[in-house]
């Protein structure tokens, strides 16, 4: 599944340095996993969590999440590569 191994990507190394610390790497067992939670979230209503791929020229090179975290409250989150 290459949707697995772009989330492998983009939740490793650079991509979340800041968050998990240097050579932090998904394993492909949890690239799966999320990949399988976000689809069972999707079907959800009303929808609590969005995540977008950032896209340049069919190549991910990010990702933007929503969360509703109650009435009114929300967070926006990223990640990207340092330098982009």
């Amino acid at each position: 599944m290459s949707d697995a191994l772009t989330v492998q990507r983009i939740y490793s190394g650079e991509f979340v340095r800041f968050t998990h610390g240097d050579g932090y790497r998904v394993t492909a067992g949890d690239a799966h996993r999320r990949i399988t939670e976000d689809l069972a979230l999707a079907q959800e209503f009303p929808r609590l969590r969005r995540d977008f791929a950032l896209l340049i020229t069919d190549d991910v090179i990010g990702v933007i999440a929503l969360r509703v975290r109650g009435r009114g409250r929300g967070a926006v989150g990223c990640i990207l590569p340092q330098g982009t």
